[in-house]
């Protein structure tokens, strides 16, 4: 009969903890081996089967996997999914899947509340201001109403831009009428009786010397005849001056009196000598009329109702003048933000913007938004990403609107498979297909046009 020692059993029994240990040492180094984990982003409508992370040290990594490549080696399904990762110099771990993830749908559960702050930068302080509409605020002693938040709309600082204005009228105690872009040497018709010109200078002085002159003349005025869909302008006014359209009508222009009169109305008109075939006419037009059947266009915005002049010869700033029923209403030099009611005008103006090189932004097209901020008869308009100075203070208006918090209907599909298999992804799930544990990822900058998902396997 056969007996155990005691330092036998003891032995064996190290022998068998320390083949354990081996087995589970094995066995933890080929999960480690075979584990990653990162993100999958998928364009709305679109599959994509390209896991990505930052690359990373990792000694054992998973076989496929693509180690410390840029993002233009990697082999995405969407070229929407390589913009989401493309930044600068850096380098990434990839894996590629055995199936296809495509984002089906997207469902908004929650759009949070934005939050609206005002950083104030001032000499030796920093504050942070909360912002709500109705609200009081206050600025280095001085006291402001937030009127709202809102999209921007106005001038977009662009070194490939033109000098521009941006002007905003009103009636008291009416809307504003905004987004008055205007650019130099122009005429700019608001309403039927409202005329805006906008010029540049080299300099203050030249700027008023120029407005002193008062109304412009027939220098500033045009003539054209309707030629199709096009018009034939002219500057000159001299008698003889005309064109032969494209139906073969000859237009010539035979006298100008800026003092017509016709059916008891006196003002301005051209005379025009139409030759059509055998027959020849002469018709008056008179100016700034609105018909569109007529042969004969002739702007003269200067004798309109209300006459604007505005003057500029830097940034932020410009000489405004007034005229109503061809009487000057008084100027003034209005900063940005700041309101005028000329006397003898049923108008109020706001200067909102002066810029050297700009382009116009509409408030329909625009991805940013503005605080409006008032004190008295100031209105201070403070756009995302601009700093404005209020006093010795440089204040930063900041829009930080969360992300909506959705679920997205996802479609995994096998390669070489047609069918596929549905899931529904939503805030806390994990779903677990084929190896793979996905959850929502940190959102992008647009969740309902591309998804974030994190993948591990």
């Amino acid at each position: 009969m056969n007996q155990y020692h005691p330092s036998s059993l003891t032995a064996l029994l190290v022998t068998a903890v320390a083949l354990a240990l081996v087995l589970t040492g094995i066995s933890t180094a080929y999960r480690y081996a075979q584990a990653f984990s990162g993100e999958l982003c998928i364009a709305v409508g679109q599959g994509e089967r390209v896991v990505v992370r930052q690359a990373q040290d990792s000694p054992l990594p998973l076989a496929g996997a693509l180690k410390n490549v840029p993002a233009d080696d990697i082999p995405f399904d969407n070229s929407a999914t390589a913009d989401k990762v493309r930044n600068g110099e850096r380098r990434y771990d990839a894996f590629v899947l055995p199936f296809s993830v495509r984002v089906s749908d997207v469902q908004v559960i929650q759009w949070p509340e934005p939050r609206d702050t005002l950083n104030v930068m001032a000499p030796g302080t920093a504050d942070v201001i909360e912002l709500h509409e109705g609200a009081s605020i206050e600025i280095q002693g001085t006291p402001l109403e937030v009127v709202g938040v809102r999209k921007w709309s106005g001038l977009l600082r662009d070194r490939a831009g033109a000098r521009m204005a941006a002007l905003a009228l009103r009636r008291p105690e009416e809307s504003w009428t905004e987004d008055v872009f205007l650019v130099p040497d122009t005429w700019r018709r608001v309403e039927p009786g409202i005329a805006i010109r906008f010029r540049w200078f080299e300099s203050e002085a030249a700027a008023r010397e120029d407005l002193e002159r008062g109304l412009p003349g027939l220098e500033s005025a045009r003539w054209g005849a309707v030629d199709g869909p096009a018009i034939n302008w002219f500057a000159s006014f001299v008698p003889g001056t005309g064109a032969t359209l494209a139906d073969g009508t000859r237009v010539t222009l035979v006298q100008v009196d800026e003092h017509h009169r016709s059916h008891s109305e006196e003002g301005p008109a051209v005379a025009v000598r139409v030759e059509d075939g055998a027959e020849a006419r002469t018709v008056w037009f008179r100016a700034n009329a609105r018909d569109r059947e007529a042969l004969v266009r002739f702007e003269y915005c200067a004798r309109l109702e209300t006459v604007l002049l505005i003057h500029a010869w830097g940034e932020g700033a410009a000489i405004v003048a007034a005229y109503h029923n061809g009487a000057a209403c008084g100027g003034c030099l209005l900063d940005n933000g700041e309101v005028w009611r000329p006397g003898g005008l049923p108008y109020e103006l706001r200067l909102d913007g002066v810029l050297e090189a700009a382009v116009p932004v509409r408030r329909e097209d625009s991805p940013l938004y503005e605080a409006l901020l008032r004190n008295g008869d100031r209105e201070l308009r403070c756009r995302q990403g601009e700093a404005v100075r209020w006093g010795d203070a440089l204040i930063e208006y900041v829009h930080a609107a969360p992300p909506p918090v959705v679920r997205y209907g996802l479609v995994a599909v096998l390669a070489g498979e047609d069918q596929g298999v549905a899931f529904s992804l939503g805030p806390g799930d994990v779903l677990t297909y084929r190896g793979w544990q996905f959850a929502l990822g940190t959102p992008g900058p647009d969740p309902l046009q591309m998804a974030v998902l994190r993948a591990e396997r």
